[in-house]
């Protein structure tokens, strides 16, 4: 988190920049305009001039050049941060009680974890979660889903996805009392076929947990507001 700050601020401060550097040059030639002297001082001015303009044309490409390696520098740690080594990924949901509400009144039905990498080299993926349930479960079941995600890996991963998910709603209070559901892919499906888009399909559980138990029990999966959900994709397992 720190060193993506920094880099966020690097962004920033070269945005600035650049910015300042066309104001310069838009005064520059506001004064070339405006400003009248004889024919030998400006003949001198103007070359001047140039030579500060083809100065402030080589920044400006400078300045871009590092902006864009910037950027994809922040990619990268984004998804180094973002990568499992173990094929699991936690997922803190925080601000629960704005995001439950948001759910309740239909403004946002679902939120989307944070992308990550099944491996290094792996699958990209997330996870979609309806707080209040989706469709057929509104107001009943928490809903919980995988999306697999167009990622750099792709042209060299095998497809269709064949993997064991299981999604962890985590018992703050007593781990062994954490709630766990597993599924296999579905390869037929287009959710683990290579997305052509940004994002596949979600594929889930639709009722991934009551609602009535989960507020029965609140305190134990919610702290501090917030909620934790653990994914591990399983590659090796085989179907029974």
């Amino acid at each position: 988190n720190q060193i993506l700050g920094a880099i966020s601020t690097l962004l920033n401060s070269t945005k600035n920049l650049n910015d300042d550097l066309h104001r310069i040059n838009r005064e520059s030639g506001h004064y070339q305009h405006s400003i009248s002297i004889e024919d030998q001082q400006w003949s001198i001015f103007e070359k001047l001039a140039q030579e500060i303009d083809g100065c402030i044309r080589g920044v400006e490409i400078n300045q871009n050049l590092l902006y864009q390696q910037l950027l994809l520098l922040k990619e990268r740690v984004e998804d180094a941060q973002s990568t499992s080594s173990d094929g699991a990924f936690m997922w803190k949901i925080t601000n629960f009680k704005e995001k439950t509400m948001n759910a309740k009144s239909e403004r946002y039905k679902s939120i989307d974890s944070p992308p990550f990498y099944s491996s290094q080299t792996g699958y990209k993926m997330c996870l979609r979660l309806f707080l209040n349930g989706d469709n057929n479960t509104r107001g009943i079941h928490m809903s919980l889903y995988l999306v697999i995600m167009q990622g750099n890996y792709d042209a060299i991963l095998s497809w269709p996805l064949k993997l064991k998910i299981t999604f962890h709603l985590l018992n703050q209070l007593s781990s062994e009392n954490s709630h766990s559901v597993s599924f296999w892919s579905k390869t037929t499906s287009s959710s683990f076929q290579r997305p052509t888009t940004d994002m596949n399909i979600a594929y889930g559980i639709p009722k991934f947990f009551p609602l009535n138990v989960f507020q029965q029990n609140k305190d134990q999966f919610v702290r501090d507001n917030a909620l934790f959900i653990k994914v591990e994709t399983d590659f090796l397992t085989k179907m029974q």
